[in-house]
């Protein structure tokens, strides 16, 4: 038989606990717990729950208040939030370089308006550096918004509310699904394909209670649900699609341990009704809010390595600080100790909401205030932005790429007066060497053709999660197409972050600071590919693409990776001029070198053509590195923009190894 249990459920505060310990594991431990983003659909089916039950049974009594409803929502949100990011930002003050700090502000300015989901959904992929130490704050963005339309939406349905929350659910994951394969950036930060998440929680507490089940069905019901999350946890990675139909697998496993639970002797509410267990829920909002940024914060001041050690102890001090923010500001504001009243709690929760607004903006408008440094470290820190800076022919904002790839109007460099000979054609790595290449053809008579699209190797026959679904493959068809109808052009540069597009252990440097940055490799029209799969899919695209153009009388010259390293140079040497009031830069090795990108050489040693003079294999390691460091400074001045770009003066090293080909003198093979 069934005991029923009170309207307090100990379990789902348990069940929050377990989903903010993977969310930690998560993020301090990604390797061993790849899958651990699950949990935060695991807190938004918890959210459905618990709210609509409250909203249910307070319409049912005619008692429903949506002012009430909404103070409580701003007493349980609005304090801890607004304190760790007036803290964050302050902090940031004397940590952050500009451009960081300039970052920061303006997600602390959006998420004032809890739009930071909106905001970082148009600025940045999964743990970028503009507004990384903020970027878990996405999801609360969602849940306040769920918030202020949800009460709405049930009292519009509540005659047939139980249909209704079926039919929204069920539209909100068929966008989800859509979305998540089309446009990915908006499955995973926007609320639309979120909500269905909500729902199941709320169809879930709106089932009526049935009859008695079979115990031994609520006991496999509950420890199976545990079960799935934990599985997912460890073997969900970047490769999936996500939330889509993958984020099933934790909503109905989350939604099977709640109505378990309505059991009160089941073992899965008892592990969950655990001290320790339930502490950790009861203490999970603020945890979730302040792990990450003590995280970034410790990572980006300290220029040690995060070993196992020095993470526990991180995470030591996120356990206290959430504890005293749970007993300090979230207890006082819900338990009505701090602003009894709803007078004084909307003008002062305004109040404090404008005040982190007015902070995230000064921090953004003022670039990040520069002026705190010294201008020797402003000089360095400003290699962060040193990149192709455009023509007024070829733009060099990502909108200005995504037009030329859609329209096919690709544009000239180099001596635009003169028809283009060569063609440089890859992603983002491709666009870094378009300054030194650009001036050595220049000076030489040469016109260049610039078919470049950011996320979006040089290969046919794939797409990529990194941007607007199909424009890849359409890009790379595009540029080959134009490429074999210009017969002045004799020389095509096919330039990629190949590595960039993978993600096992062997593909991740030590600064990636979650897989699911990396950008994935997909068939056109098909699902994201593993490693594997993704390796055999780029060296058939490559393979077409050099087979094509060497069939046409073109040189290729094949670009091996550049070098990177765990370590944003810049950052790394304006810090230690601003700290220490030295340059200095951690350096990259080639034993990192050769282990980052094993999988991605292995590709490029198995590319041919016919004649085989006509591909020419570029090693930018020959004109970057010495022995077995590679530079990442020359004198005060970064080589690199961040980790793997290469800067204005960087990109003269791998062009370098161009110049007697254009010079008409090539130490081996074709002129």
């Amino acid at each position: 038989m069934t005991t029923p249990v009170p309207d307090f459920r100990p379990d789902v505060e348990g069940l929050r606990g377990v989903a903010v310990a993977l969310v930690v594991v998560y993020h301090f431990w990604m390797m061993a717990l790849p899958g651990g983003y699950i949990a935060v659909d695991v807190f938004f089916v918890i959210s459905g729950f618990v709210v609509t039950r409250l909203l249910a049974r307070q319409l049912a009594a005619g008692r429903f208040s949506l002012w009430d409803f909404y103070e409580s929502r701003a007493r349980r949100l609005v304090p801890a939030i607004s304190v760790m990011s007036i803290v964050v930002a302050l902090a940031g003050t004397l940590i952050l370089l500009p451009r960081d700090l300039e970052g920061l502000g303006a997600v602390v300015a959006s998420l004032s308006v809890f739009a930071s989901n909106l905001y970082l959904d148009r600025v940045t992929e999964y743990f970028t550096d503009v507004g990384s130490f903020l970027i878990h704050t996405w999801s609360i963005s969602v849940e306040v918004q769920f918030y202020l339309v949800y009460p709405l939406v049930m009292l519009a349905i509540r005659k047939r509310p139980l249909a209704w929350l079926v039919v929204g659910t069920l539209a909100s994951f068929a966008i989800s699904a859509w979305w998540s394969v089309a446009y990915p950036g908006a499955a995973y930060f926007q609320a639309p394909s979120r909500a269905w998440a909500f729902g199941l929680g709320g169809i879930l507490a709106m089932l009526p209670p049935g009859p008695a089940r079979a115990r031994w069905i609520q006991e496999g019901a509950g420890l199976a649900g545990l079960g799935l999350i934990v599985l997912a946890s460890l073997t969900y990675d970047h490769a999936v699609t996500y939330p889509g139909f993958a984020a099933l697998v934790p909503c109905l496993a989350a939604a099977l341990v709640i109505w378990s639970g309505q059991a009160s002797a089941t073992l899965g509410r008892r592990l969950l009704s655990l001290g320790p267990v339930r502490f950790l829920g009861r203490i999970s909002y603020s945890l979730y809010l302040w792990h990450l940024p003590i995280w970034f914060l410790w990572r980006y001041w300290s220029p040690w390595p995060l070993d196992a050690p020095t993470s526990l102890a991180v995470v030591a001090v996120c356990l206290a600080v959430a504890t005293l923010s749970w007993r300090l500001v979230e207890e006082p504001f819900r338990r009505r100790r701090a602003l009894p009243g709803r007078r004084a709690l909307a003008p002062s929760a305004v109040a404090v909401l404008a005040a982190q607004g007015a902070l995230g903006l000064a921090l953004m408008l003022s670039g990040g205030w520069p002026q705190r440094l010294p201008p020797a470290a402003r000089e360095v820190a400003a290699f962060a932005t040193s990149r192709f800076a455009g023509t007024p022919e070829c733009g060099n904002s990502g909108a200005d790429y995504d037009r030329r790839a859609r329209t096919n109007s690709y544009c000239r460099l180099g001596d635009t007066t003169r028809p283009a000979t060569w063609a440089l054609w890859g992603d983002s790595h491709a666009i870094a060497l378009a300054p030194a290449l650009s001036q050595a053809l220049a000076e030489r008579g040469h016109g260049l053709l610039f078919g470049t699209l950011p996320g979006c190797p040089p290969a046919l026959d794939l797409d990529t999660t990194g941007i607007r679904w199909g424009l890849c493959p359409r890009h790379n068809a595009q540029v080959l197409a134009q490429v074999l109808a210009t017969p002045s052009i004799r020389h095509v540069v096919l330039v990629g972050y190949y590595a960039h597009y993978f993600g096992a252990t062997s593909f991740q440097p030590p600064d990636e600071a979650d897989p699911r940055r990396a950008v994935r490799l997909r068939v056109p029209g098909g699902p994201v590919l593993d490693d594997a799969a993704g390796a055999a899919v780029l060296a058939a695209g490559l393979q077409k693409a050099v087979a094509a153009l060497t069939a046409a009388g073109k040189v290729v010259h094949l670009y091996d990776p550049v070098p990177t390293g765990g370590h944003n140079i810049p950052r790394r040497a304006a810090l230690a001029l601003w700290q220490q009031g030295r340059v200095e830069a951690p350096a990259m090795t080639l034993e990192h070198y050769r282990s980052y990108n094993r999988a991605v050489l292995a590709v490029l040693d198995g590319i041919t053509a016919r004649p085989p003079g006509r591909l020419v294999r570029i090693r930018p390691v020959e004109a970057m590195c010495r022995g077995e460091t590679c530079a990442t400074l020359d004198g005060a001045v970064p080589l690199y923009r961040d980790n793997n770009h290469v800067s204005v003066p960087g990109s003269r090293l791998p062009v370098s190894l161009l110049l007697p080909y254009i010079d008409g003198t090539p130490p081996d093979g074709p002129d």
